[in-house]
């Protein structure tokens, strides 16, 4: 008996899917080492740079207009540090970078 349901090929797949982008690195961009919130080895040594804690949630990330930063979070001092090659940015900083371009 055949089926109510009509068949749906791949084609019409690729439709109902919004395109992506890719997540691959270029080859020429080196891996860093994730980190564990369960492995105590895999910590980081990096410290707040308000209080010196050494319990920081850090996140690696692109803005908008391409700047490569470092987020931290400090989970003593709930201090919030934003850096691009080392060098701090402010708020207003990170909020103009990540504004959407036309």
């Amino acid at each position: 008996m055949p089926s109510a349901m009509p068949s749906v090929t791949a084609a019409s797949d690729a439709r109902l899917i919004p395109a992506q982008r890719s997540r691959r690195r270029s080859q020429g961009e080196p891996t860093a080492p994730l980190g564990s919130l369960t492995q105590r080895s895999e910590h980081t040594r990096a410290t707040c740079h308000e209080c010196g804690g050494t319990q920081l949630t850090r996140l690696q990330m692109r803005l908008t207009d391409g700047t490569d930063v470092m987020f931290s979070s400090c989970h003593r001092c709930e201090s919030r540090r934003w850096d691009a090659g080392g060098v701090e940015l402010s708020m207003e900083s990170v909020l103009a970078r990540t504004r959407k371009t036309a």
